[in-house]
């Protein structure tokens, strides 16, 4: 199996049975540290389905205002093309302090969220992931490989502040690994001081 990650992305990846051993480009350390970056969102990425090709992915955030404008990339680091990530997203909601809220998609990578509370909101959505390359996604019942860009909708406004990701494994699953920084807590938490990390 051949894996090849980009320098400062998001990209993850799961191995199931064995962890087996990878070549991992590990990025330069940055100057900001997660004690003076701000927080920005937080995800948690269920690949308890993986065998359905899906990953569920929650978003928790706080809002830039009465109205939050979210949006997802159409780049990828070393992809001079734009891309669609958004086009597989198959479904998408919205809640706050048990509240569903409304969203509005905006353009083809863009939504907008009513706000009007300040209160902490997540953004719950689903990822079909069966496209094998170095700039998508890839989920089946033995692994995942998981690109950033297409899979992690995020806030403009926040993009510079720090993100949080906690995986689900299935069962069976036995390792992660990420070129990012774990959090020497819990086992499959990544931490980045940007979104662009």
């Amino acid at each position: 199996m051949h894996c090849m990650f980009a320098r400062r992305s998001f990209a993850l990846l799961f191995i199931a049975g064995l962890l087996l051993p990878v070549a991992v480009s590990v990025a330069q350390e940055s100057s900001n540290t997660a004690a003076n970056t701000p927080s920005g969102p937080s995800y948690v990425v269920d690949l308890t389905k993986a065998n359905t090709n899906y990953v569920t992915v929650t978003m928790t955030a706080d809002p830039t205002g009465a109205v939050t404008e979210l949006m997802m990339p159409t780049w990828t680091p070393g992809s001079y093309l734009l891309r669609e990530y958004a086009k597989h997203i198959d479904r998408i909601s919205v809640q706050s302090d048990k509240e569903e809220l409304p969203i509005l998609k905006t353009k083809k990578n863009r939504w907008v969220i009513q706000t009007p509370s300040l209160k902490p909101f997540t953004v719950t959505y689903r990822i079909f992931c069966k496209e094998a390359s170095v700039r998508t996604n890839y989920v089946d019942n033995t692994h995942a490989v998981l690109n950033g860009a297409a899979t992690f909708i995020t806030i403009p406004e926040q993009m510079g502040y720090s993100h949080q990701i906690d995986l689900l494994l299935p069962e069976a699953w036995t390792g992660a690994a990420s070129s990012m920084r774990t959090d020497p807590d819990e086992e499959y938490r990544f931490l980045a001081d940007d979104y662009d990390e």
